[in-house]
C-alpha cells in the first residue's frame, strides 16, 4: 500500500518521500527516491506556437485579373476596320488570262470522227453474190413438156449409165434456190427448182446435174444433157 501511495504521489507532483520497504531493513540508500525532475512536465507543454492555426497573410485572396483571360472579350485595335489595300483586289485580279475560255484546235474531236475511211460501204467485187448466181445455165428456162418425157428412152442410152438403184440422191424439190456449205464454212453450191425441174450447181455455178419430175418419175441429166438415172418409172 505504501509503494502504491508513493506513485500516485510522484504522479501529482508533490514532493518525494521516503518510502520504506516492508519487511526489510536493510534496503539501500535511496532506494525508492525519484530522481530530480522525474515526472516533471517541461516548460511550455503542450502549449501551440505563436500563429499556430491562422492562414498566412492573403491566403484566399485572388490576385487581379484572376479568371480572366488576357484581352478576353476586347477586340483589338483596328478590329473591323478595312484599310485601303483590303478593300481593292490585287493586280490582276478578275482578269482571265490569254486564250482562257478557248478550246485548243481539234478539241472535242477524235481523229477521223465522222469520215469514212476510203472504201467505207462499198461492197467488194461479188459480195452477196454466189458463184454463178444470176447466170443462167445453158438450156435454163426450156422446160420439156409431158411430151418430151415420154419420147426419153425407157433406159438410160449414155454408156455405163446408171439404173434406178444407182445411188444418186435427188434433191428434195424446194422451190427457189437453195445455198449448200460443208462444215467449215465453205460454199459447195447450189440447188434451184422451178416448177418440175430442179437443177444443181457446183461452187463455181457450173449445172452439174438436172432432175426433171413427173409425178413419181424422177429423171436425172448430167451436165451434157445425158441421161443417168430414172426412178419411180413403170
Amino acid at each position: 500500500m505504501a509503494i502504491a501511495a508513493a506513485l500516485i504521489a510522484i504522479g501529482l507532483g508533490a514532493a518525494p518521500a521516503l518510502v520504506l520497504a516492508q519487511g526489510r531493513g536493510d534496503a539501500p540508500l535511496g532506494y525508492g527516491t525519484a530522481p530530480q525532475g522525474y515526472g516533471d512536465v517541461p516548460q511550455n507543454y503542450g502549449a501551440k506556437p505563436e500563429g499556430y492555426g491562422s492562414p498566412p497573410s492573403g491566403y484566399g485572396v485572388k490576385p487581379p485579373g484572376y479568371g480572366i483571360s488576357p484581352g478576353y472579350g476586347a477586340t483589338p485595335p483596328g478590329y473591323g476596320r478595312g484599310t485601303t489595300s483590303n478593300s481593292q483586289p490585287p493586280p490582276g485580279y478578275g482578269v482571265q488570262p490569254p486564250g482562257y475560255g478557248v478550246p485548243p484546235p481539234g478539241y472535242g474531236a477524235a481523229p477521223g470522227y465522222g469520215s469514212t475511211p476510203k472504201g467505207y460501204g462499198v461492197a467488194p467485187p461479188g459480195y452477196g453474190q454466189a458463184p454463178g448466181y444470176g447466170a443462167t445455165p445453158p438450156g435454163y428456162g426450156l422446160v420439156p413438156r409431158d411430151s418430151s418425157l415420154n419420147s426419153l428412152p425407157s433406159r438410160p442410152s449414155a454408156p455405163g449409165a446408171q439404173n434406178p438403184k444407182a445411188g444418186i440422191r435427188v434433191p428434195p424439190a424446194t422451190p427457189g434456190v437453195t445455198y449448200h456449205f460443208d462444215e467449215a464454212g465453205r460454199f459447195l453450191g447450189a440447188t434451184e427448182t422451178i416448177d418440175n425441174t430442179t437443177r444443181e450447181y457446183d461452187a463455181n455455178g457450173k449445172v452439174v446435174r438436172t432432175f426433171m419430175r413427173r409425178g413419181r418419175e424422177v429423171v436425172v441429166f448430167d451436165a451434157d444433157g445425158q441421161l443417168i438415172q430414172r426412178t419411180g418409172h413403170q
